[in-house]
């Protein structure tokens, strides 16, 4: 499409048309992530941003282009997640202040805006770096100025930034040694790099949502990625929580940033009129979040372990290794074994951990066939197989894959990851079949599955009424009435369970539950049981999808 003027129609599905193509990039990006962490995180966090700004935006054909870009400025700064998310939620607010006031029918509004958009961005870093998004935003902000001079289209002016952002990218390694022995480009630039490109295939006419994409990946398989973490992981330094939150004060931005600039590493303040999101990397989360209170009131607040996201990197590696080593050759065992159906990457690990020789992914509403059982079953070498199905629905399939499989297979009529994971943890591959079978069958019989879920539909299961959007809690298939957050039903659970008769209690964490949730659910439980907690409680990464805990209580 050749556009003279724009509008704020054009503005509002330009932005849509660029996340949306944005979107199709998250994991390429979250796999460049090195800086200034690998938590292999930067792709969703921007998107994040992206899309929570255009759930807060509802385009009205009344709004001009100003006051549609003071409201995806606005839903950017209370969107904004982690490093490159809130730098991105400045870069909007700059834009907004170069079409302030401005003459729309001119392309210099591009080069007004971009500019506006870098000095937002690099005044609301502590710590400014080269080799990073704010590269690529000083250069093409500076080749739009040379351009305007000959372009003559928007669409002719995005096509030669796209181009410019493209090769600033590639000149990342060139400023940052870091980006250089891990064999990447800097995530965050890339990032700016596919948005800007999207906005230009827009306005070309072409369908974001089909078009064909080349996705940059790190050299050698990501093998410098894996050696930065391993390196890392040889020293006794450790990266911290990645601490975000809204603070409302009066103070200004400067005596604002001055709070905070020892606390930790790579800060960000952004914001404005009494509103600002501060983004710090730190030991000790707790020292921000006090010093923050003193000056007003926090929201919003978000707490991310990034030494458990630089160890997933390496855990999804190994499995990526050990999956294709499964698909080409077939898992080989001297004389048991034992294939679990899971789903979640710290339910999986743990299995993996426990000495599974296939993971079959499965679970609520998502069983496996009878013939994808028997296949991962046919594949390995093994004189006895022990099959866990960790789900009531998934036994029966378990037992006719069992039965078409030219193994000798002992399905373990586990109900739930619960049971399953302990029995996981039971199993001696050295040990005959028949003891492995008895001894497992004993620890099935021994736990008990507590689950906390939030209700997608309003429902009335036995005397207990669920209602949509509600927590609730099940065990072993019976509901219980409690009402209140995940971690005050979990705790009412333990304590109408008879916690204090178990000798181990497992928690794994789902999916959605934040750093913050876990912090406030171990304060919690540790107020509740005391020692109990330190000598029989451990709390794990399930990252399961549907249950926000899901607890296996063993006795003996």
């Amino acid at each position: 499409m050749t556009i003279q003027s724009l509008n704020s129609r054009i503005f509002y599905d330009t932005f849509v048309a660029a996340t949306t193509y944005f979107e199709r990039h998250i994991d390429a990006i979250n796999d460049l992530n090195v800086f200034p962490v690998p938590d292999g995180d930067t792709g969703t966090n921007m998107y994040q941003t992206l899309s929570g700004m255009k759930n807060r935006v509802t385009y009205v054909d009344t709004y001009s282009v100003q006051h549609l870009s003071k409201l995806l400025s606005d839903a950017a700064l209370w969107e904004g997640r982690g490093n490159s998310g809130i730098i991105l939620s400045q870069i909007f607010k700059g834009i907004y202040l170069g079409l302030k006031d401005k003459d729309l029918t001119t392309i210099n509004i591009v080069s007004s805006s971009l500019e506006c958009a870098f000095n937002s961005a690099y005044a609301s870093i502590a710590n400014p770096t080269e080799g990073t998004i704010l590269t690529v935003l000083r250069d093409i902000a500076e080749e739009s100025g040379q351009q305007i001079l000959t372009k003559r289209t928007f669409s002719d002016l995005l096509a030669a930034l796209s181009i410019k952002a493209k090769e600033s990218v590639d000149s990342t390694p060139n400023h940052l040694e870091l980006l250089r022995d891990a064999g990447v480009v800097d995530s965050g630039a890339y990032g700016l790099e596919i948005f800007l490109r999207g906005i230009h295939l827009h306005l070309s006419g072409q369908d974001v949502k089909n078009v064909d994409i080349e996705l940059r990946i790190p050299a050698k398989d990501g093998e410098g990625v894996q050696n930065l973490i391993k390196n890392h992981d040889s020293t006794e330094a450790i990266y911290g929580y990645c601490t975000q939150f809204v603070l409302k004060s009066s103070v200004g931005i400067e005596d604002i940033r001055e709070l905070f600039v020892d606390l930790g590493l790579s800060l960000v303040v952004a914001g404005d009129s009494g509103i600002y999101r501060i983004h710090i990397h730190t030991e000790t989360p707790g020292d921000s979040i006090n010093v923050a209170t003193t000056v007003g009131s926090i929201s919003e607040v978000s707490l991310e372990d990034m030494e458990r996201q630089s160890a997933a990197i390496m855990d999804a590696a190994m499995e990526e290794k050990r999956e294709s080593k499964n698909q080409n050759t077939g898992e080989t065992c001297a004389h048991s074994g034992f294939v679990a159906v899971a789903t979640g990457s710290g339910i999986k690990q743990i299995f993996r951990e426990n000495g599974a020789l296939a993971i079959i992914s499965g679970g609520d509403s998502m069983n496996p066939s009878v013939a994808e059982i028997a296949e991962v079953l046919d594949s390995i070498k093994c004189e006895s197989i022990f099959l866990l199905p960790n789900n009531k629905n998934i036994v029966s399939t378990a037992k006719q894959a069992a039965d078409l499989s030219k193994n000798s297979v002992v399905v373990i009529p586990t109900k739930s990851i619960a049971e399953g994971l302990e029995c996981s943890a039971e199993f001696d591959p050295n040990s005959t079949a028949k003891l492995n079978e008895e001894t497992l069958t004993e620890v099935m019989s021994n736990v008990r599955t507590l689950l906390i879920f939030k209700a997608e539909r309003t429902a009335h299961i036995g005397d207990v009424d669920f209602q949509k959007g509600d927590y609730g809690a099940i065990l072993d298939e019976s509901p219980l009435p409690f009402k209140g957050t995940a971690s005050e039903i979990l705790s009412e659970s333990l304590k109408f369970s008879g916690a204090y008769d178990c000798d181990q209690i497992t928690i794994l964490l789902g999916e959605n539950v934040t750093e913050y949730e876990r912090i406030d659910l171990e304060r919690l439980l540790l107020d509740q049981f005391g020692d109990f907690y330190h000598d029989a409680i451990q709390i794990i990464e399930g990252k399961q999808p549907n249950y926000e805990f899901i607890v296996a209580l063993l006795s003996s």
